[in-house]
């Protein structure tokens, strides 16, 4: 049983972040067990330097840093590096226009973010990412009511490939537990 589900829509509906990992990681999940990989996405700003990882950067490396990725976004409502490194996931494509929304608004998250307890190599750039999600208030405007979220444990099915040379996330998927 999942209790942490990604800000989905700006009405304030919860189903993670996570696109983190997210709060937020996983609204893509559909019947189909298998998860789709969206077409290139332009993302709203050029890469800075503080997003591009090295070429040494393993896929394990880039997840951490994905994640800590989505906590800052969440946390700050700035979406450029979280969107040059998730192009083409379209549930992280939502998640960040989500954010964005909410903090246009004048709402906000709060969120620690994840900690990884595990990151698994399944097979051609897929992962399986477990992660215990810390607790999150939110509010989806200045005028809405603050929303709690417990946190807990989670299982994503992440892929991983390369794009012009750097590591983006291609697709997120929350797995039952």
């Amino acid at each position: 049983m999942s209790v942490r589900r990604p800000l989905t829509s700006a009405r304030g509906a919860l189903p993670l972040l996570a696109c983190l990992l997210a709060l937020l990681l996983g609204a893509c999940a559909e019947d189909d067990p298998e998860p789709k990989i969206a077409g290139p996405a332009t993302p709203s700003a050029s890469p800075s330097e503080s997003t591009i990882g090295s070429a040494q950067e393993t896929p394990e490396e880039f997840i951490r840093r994905w994640a800590e990725a989505e906590r800052v976004m969440l946390n700050t409502g700035e979406t450029e590096e979280y969107a040059a490194i998730t192009g083409p996931c379209k549930s992280c494509g939502m998640l960040a226009k989500d954010i964005t929304d909410y903090y246009a608004a004048g709402g906000y998250v709060r969120w620690d973010g994840y900690t990884v307890r595990r990151i698994k190599p399944i097979k051609d750039g897929y992962y399986e990412v477990s992660v215990v999600g810390a607790p999150t208030d939110y509010r989806t405007s200045s005028s809405a009511k603050v929303q709690h979220l417990t946190g807990g444990k989670s299982v994503y099915r992440v892929r991983v490939v390369q794009r012009e040379g750097q590591h983006v996330l291609a697709d997120l998927v929350e797995l039952a537990q």
